[in-house]
């Protein structure tokens, strides 16, 4: 998968493309959802796969302070949505001048002159542009005029329960590991660092590890306790 920094990389390569825009925290089931209506469009019409996404939650940006906190870091998202079959992932700058750009703006910089889009591919709650006034309809709307059609996924629902980011972080914030489970199709995981210690392990003879926490990572209700680690190189 190519991993794309910034409009200035823009455009991108030759041909059209099917296009996701979401945050995509967690790659949950209903991005995964998208991510793939997205491939098979891709793939179905001979079309590049790409999804664009932001290199902050715009939350941060628009109300400093009571942004989330996130479920995957960029390089854990990259790599579930490489495992979904997206031939690029776009991660656009989400500063407050580009949070100005109006809906309008955001289509012709970034889905026509940028990526060529012949197909779109959202969630039906999408929004998008300045004082998120760009919705599903609108970029229907403006799809047509530039010559690209746009498709709505409905919210996906589990157990009767709408899936979402903000949802996971709820049950994780109650110690709930049911409904993350579930709603990302894999178990919760932090992408963490080992760092040295006091080594108070060694005194009560069981085996501890000292873990460096990403600034922004959800860490769920109860962290402090047995688990299981994947080791990487």
């Amino acid at each position: 998968m190519e991993l794309v920094r910034g409009t200035v990389s823009l455009p991108l390569g030759t041909g059209g493309a099917a296009v996701s825009i979401v945050f995509f925290d967690g790659v949950h089931r209903g991005h995964q959802a998208v991510l793939g209506r997205t491939v098979d469009l891709a793939r179905g019409e001979d079309l590049t796969s790409v999804a664009v996404t932001f290199d902050r939650h715009p939350r941060e940006v628009l109300t400093p302070g009571k942004e989330p906190p996130l479920l995957t870091t960029l390089d854990r998202k990259a790599e579930l949505i490489e495992g979904l079959g997206i031939d690029a992932l776009v991660v656009l700058e989400f500063t407050e001048e580009f949070s100005l750009w109006p809906a309008e703006e955001f289509v012709s910089r970034v889905l026509v002159e940028g990526l060529n889009t012949a197909r779109a591919v959202v969630g039906s709650n999408f929004t998008f542009g300045h004082k998120a006034a760009g919705n599903l309809a609108v970029l229907a709307e403006l799809g047509s005029a530039h010559g690209f059609s746009v498709e709505g996924v409905g919210v996906l629902e589990l157990e009767g329960r709408p899936v979402s980011s903000s949802s996971i972080r709820e049950a994780l914030a109650a110690g709930d590991l049911h409904w993350p489970t579930l709603s990302l199709g894999r178990r919760y995981a932090i992408d963490c660092r080992v760092i040295p210690g006091a080594g108070r392990g060694r005194d009560v003879r069981s085996p501890t590890a000292n873990l460096s926490v990403p600034s922004r990572a959800f860490v769920p209700a109860g962290a402090l306790s047995p688990g299981k680690a994947r080791v990487a190189n």
